[in-house]
C-alpha cells in the first residue's frame, strides 16, 4: 500500500460521502468495502491485502489511522510518536521502531486534535502540553511545538488486560523474592506506600 495511493483513495472516498448524512460505523465500513472491491487500481491485490486496505481506510475515518492496530494489539504496552515519521512501540518488554509513519505532520495533528476533543481538552501553541485518555482508558501525553522541536509528539500508555501478579513480576525478574516479601509485609501492616515508576509517582493507601 503506497501512501500516495492511500491518500488519493481516501480523498476520493471522502468526496463521495454525502455530508448531509450521518453514517453509522457499519454503513461506512460497507461503503469503503464496496469502493475498494470496485477500484480497478486494486484489482491485482489478494483478498487479505484488500481487507487491510479496508481496515486502514476505515481507521483513518473513525479510528486513529496507522495507530489503531497498535492500540488494538494487546501485546503492545506503549506507543511512542516522536514525529509523524517516527513511531516506536514497547512490545513484550522490548522497544522497537516501526516501519509505519503518518502521511504528513498535518495528519498527525488531526489525530491529536481528535483525541483531545473527545475528552474536552485543548492543546495548541499557547498550551502545548496536555494529558488525556483514550476510550479504553489508555493514558495519552501530547507535546506540540514550540516545546517539541521535531513536530508533534505523543505517547500512549496502555493498561494490561490482566494486571501482573507478584509471582509474575518475580518470574520476569522485575522484583526479587525478598522485595516481594517486604511489600507483602507492608501491605498486611497497612502502611502508606509510595510506588514510583518511569511514568508517574503514585500514592496508595493499604
Amino acid at each position: 500500500m503506497t501512501e500516495d495511493m492511500f491518500t488519493q483513495l481516501r480523498a476520493e472516498i471522502r468526496s463521495g460521502l454525502d455530508v448531509t448524512l450521518t453514517l453509522q460505523d457499519g454503513q461506512l465500513m460497507e461503503y469503503i468495502e464496496r469502493r475498494v472491491l470496485e477500484d480497478y487500481r486494486l484489482a491485482n491485490l489478494t483478498s487479505s491485502e484488500k481487507r487491510k486496505w479496508v481496515r486502514r481506510l476505515y481507521d483513518s475515518f473513525r479510528g486513529l489511522d496507522v495507530l489503531q492496530p497498535l492500540v488494538d494489539d494487546r501485546s503492545v504496552s506503549e506507543i511512542m510518536i516522536n514525529s509523524h515519521e517516527q513511531i516506536f512501540v514497547e512490545q513484550n518488554g522490548r522497544v522497537r521502531k516501526l516501519a509505519l509513519h503518518f502521511e504528513s505532520q498535518e495528519r498527525l495533528e488531526d489525530i491529536i486534535q481528535a483525541i483531545v476533543s473527545g475528552v474536552n481538552r485543548v492543546v495548541n501553541e499557547s498550551s502545548p502540553i496536555v494529558d488525556a485518555r483514550l476510550k479504553d482508558g489508555s493514558r495519552v501525553n501530547i507535546v506540540l511545538p514550540p516545546i517539541a522541536l521535531k513536530g508533534p509528539t505523543m505517547t500512549i500508555r496502555k493498561f494490561p488486560e490482566h494486571p501482573l501478579t507478584m509471582e509474575q513480576l518475580i518470574e520476569k525478574g522485575s522484583l526479587s523474592k525478598e522485595a516481594a516479601r517486604f511489600m507483602q509485609t507492608l501491605v498486611r501492616s497497612k502502611y502508606n506506600v509510595f510506588i514510583s515508576g518511569g511514568q508517574a509517582l503514585a500514592r496508595r493507601h493499604f
